[in-house]
């Protein structure tokens, strides 16, 4: 009997803390702690809560030992990670996920979470997906750099000053046009360029001094007439040690006389000795050769219809425009009929020039060439020769 009045007056006590809200929570607390056991199978009666007041569920039948009850209905342990159970000081913005762990949300627009003193962090919310961007961007909040995925960068191109206009591309004057081209050299030109004598060009020159004695040695053994004069210096032209012949070695004289390197009067020997002398006499039984004719040698000037220095200027070519027979007979260098004796002498001697000299050109090479030989020795790689 006096259990059945302790039983009905702890379910009193306990309707009465439920009716008045907080004031029945200190009042459980106060309770003592030790209870009277109910009977076998009995439950204790829980008011329902009042509409306006929402049930508390931290306060549960048995008083402060029983553990909260969850939004399922079961107790929920306190994760040992140390975040807040589900229910239980949780953040606003937060929810929890199957796996009972907490899942962040964004807070509503307008209200920044922060988290009480003592309360657990809440975790930052997770990238937003596709289809989150787009509500965000539905409810009128635009995305910005570092909510999300970064935005791309925007490449910014130099904006060219105010009244100047974009730059072009160069391109390389073509020679063309010859607006941009180098000037092409004159007489005057090259003879006043002015050379710069450094050591290195000094020692060429001793260099160039001991082969033109040398040379000029070979044409005294040879049998030629000739005299050396002062050396030649105009700028750009000029010619080292230059010979004077008087006769080669095969008695054929150059009446018009000659301004020309040591190497260019000893080649001019060795094709005239060896073999024009030798074709006209082939052709011509009764007549020798006797002059060259209509020669031209030192000239300080251009190539013709070209922008490079001839090799006249450098005292290393010489042009031949007739050959002369003992018994008076010109043989002019022209284009001769196939068959004759003048084409079978022009071609022979033409042929042989290839060798002695570096370059041979003539009639048929271009119209700067068609009325006289012109036979030079300038230096090509490997030294090769150009005749044409």
């Amino acid at each position: 009997m006096p259990a059945q009045r302790l039983t009905g007056f702890s379910s009193a006590l306990l309707a009465l803390a439920l009716l008045t809200g907080s004031g029945g929570s200190a009042f459980a607390q106060a309770a003592p702690t030790e209870r009277p056991a109910l009977p076998d199978g009995a439950a204790a009666p829980v008011p329902a809560a009042r509409p306006d007041e929402p049930a508390d569920a931290g306060v549960t039948p048995g008083g402060t030992d029983a553990q909260p009850v969850g939004q399922n209905g079961e107790g929920n342990e306190a994760p040992r990670d140390g975040t807040a159970a589900a229910g239980e000081g949780a953040q606003p913005g937060s929810k929890p996920d199957a796996s009972g762990e907490t899942e962040s949300l964004p807070a509503a627009q307008g209200q920044t979470a922060s988290p009480e003193d003592g309360a657990v962090p809440v975790p930052e919310p997770r990238p937003e997906s596709p289809g989150a961007a787009g509500e965000a961007g539905a409810s009128g909040d635009a995305a910005k750099p570092g909510d999300g995925q970064p935005a791309p960068p925007q490449p910014t191109l130099p904006e060219p000053a105010a009244g100047t206009a974009a730059p072009s591309p160069s391109v390389p004057e073509s020679k063309s046009t010859g607006d941009l081209a180098a000037p092409r050299p004159t007489t005057e030109s090259l003879k006043a360029a002015t050379e710069e004598v450094t050591p290195e060009s000094a020692v060429d020159a001793a260099a160039a001094i001991k082969d033109a004695k040398l040379c000029e040695a070979e044409l005294t053994r040879r049998g030629v007439k000739f005299s050396v004069g002062e050396s030649i210096s105009e700028g750009d032209c000029g010619v080292l040690r230059p010979v004077k012949i008087e006769a080669l070695s095969s008695g054929v004289t150059i009446p018009g006389g000659t301004v020309i390197l040591c190497r260019t009067a000893l080649a001019l020997d060795e094709w005239v000795g060896g073999t024009v002398a030798g074709a006209a006499k082939a052709e011509w039984p009764d007549a020798k050769l006797k002059t060259i004719e209509d020669s031209s040698t030192y000239v300080c000037r251009p190539r013709a219809g070209e922008g490079k220095i001839s090799e006249h200027a450098r005292g290393s070519a010489i042009d031949i425009g007739a050959f002369g027979l003992a018994d008076g007979r010109s043989l002019p260098v022209k284009p001769e009929a196939s068959g004759t004796a003048e084409a079978r002498f022009a071609d022979g001697i033409r042929a042989a020039a290839c060798g002695p000299f570096k370059t041979v050109l003539g009639p048929g090479t271009d119209a700067a060439h068609k009325n006289h030989l012109h036979l030079d020795m300038a230096a090509r790689r490997g030294g090769a020769t150009y005749c044409k």
